[in-house]
């Protein structure tokens, strides 16, 4: 009974870990749709504000038409990129709407509330001021921390569950009866345990288990034991998962991190680019399409960099998890009250 016990309060604890597991999964997909609708709204944003220079910049150009100040080729390849910003601004909505309706989902709301509780949101609270940046990783990171994964505590209990199995299928060889009777002495099962003609191991008030299936209580051991060998099997996979995983999160935080300074210095050469072909466009030495050209890489690098500061959070979140909860000290896992009832 002791032994049924210690299985049946293992697998609590297992099962207190597979939840653990799931709420895991769910905070890491709000996460991501958090953070995912953030970053469309910033593209949205500079999707709009580009918008709008293009028609400022193509009434600029119909009007120096008219003068006779340009040509009609730069004023029809002005329309074209008015037209070409104002394609790509439904697509980024409806993605922007799909995001919010999967974060709707996580939460347990209707879109409707959450179409509504984000347009309540101050526009410095939707778009890229709201997306943090993300945490160092620390260095020194101890192997320990894996220890607290959901699917590493379950598979540690299911092992120790099966452990405590064989113990109590190894149980069932022993009689359960009376060793002593009346005044301390010898009990009538005992004294006729091993009588043939009796076979009180069989029958009576006082044995509860036949000790004549020595064949199958030896299959249930057997079967316990096997089944202890693939929990065994299952934890030593899921702590090399658990490296695997951790190994690939944080390569991909560092890789992340490399590109999102990259694009950050890749959109500050191109802002001052952009600045200088601007005065040269003005002063007459510098072209209409050469200052398309500069101003189109400023703003394909600017939604890159949006993404790439996406992508670093979301591989943060990818970490957070491998790691059984990110690397600060976390509170011991409750266990089980293992104390016998009163």
């Amino acid at each position: 009974m002791r032994r049924a016990n210690e299985a049946a309060l293992a697998g609590l604890t297992r099962d207190i870990a597979v939840r653990d597991g799931i709420r895991a999964a769910v905070a890491a997909s709000v996460a991501r749709a958090y953070f995912e609708s953030h970053a469309l709204e910033r593209q949205i944003t500079l999707l709009e504000r580009l918008h709008a220079m293009r028609i400022d910049d193509l009434d600029l150009q119909r009007t120096r038409l008219t003068a006779g100040l340009t040509s009609p080729y730069d004023y029809e390849q002005a329309r074209s990129e008015t037209a070409a910003v104002a394609a790509q601004l439904p697509a980024l909505r409806a993605a922007h709407a799909r995001a919010l309706t999967a974060l709707a989902v996580l939460r347990g709301v209707s879109p409707a509330q959450m179409f509504a509780e984000w347009s309540d949101l101050a526009p410095a609270d939707r778009g890229a001021a709201a997306l943090p940046a993300a945490p160092t990783v620390p260095m020194d990171l101890p192997s320990a921390l894996l220890e607290r994964r959901p699917d590493i505590r379950a598979a540690e209990q299911q092992l120790v569950a099966s452990t405590a199995r064989i113990g109590q299928a190894k149980a069932a060889y022993f009689p359960r009866l009376s060793l002593t009777g009346v005044l301390g002495g010898v009990s009538t099962a005992l004294s006729s345990l091993f009588d043939a003609s009796s076979r009180a191991w069989q029958a009576g008030a006082v044995v509860t288990q036949p000790l004549t299936d020595l064949n199958r209580v030896g299959a249930n051991v057997a079967a316990a034991k096997a089944l202890t060998h693939a929990a065994t099997a299952r934890y030593a996979r899921t702590v090399q998962v658990a490296f695997e995983e951790t190994l690939n999160a944080l390569t991909g935080v560092t890789t992340a991190r490399e590109i999102m300074q990259a694009q950050d210095e890749r959109v500050s050469a191109l802002q001052n680019a952009y600045r200088t072909a601007e005065t040269q466009y003005r002063a007459g030495s510098l072209g209409y399409l050469e200052l398309l050209d500069v101003e189109r890489q400023l703003r394909e690098v600017e939604q890159q960099q949006v993404n790439a500061h996406l992508a670093l959070l979301q591989s943060t979140v990818d970490l957070y998890r491998a790691l059984g909860g990110g690397w600060q000290e976390a509170p011991p896992v409750a266990a089980v009250d293992r104390a016998p009832p009163d």
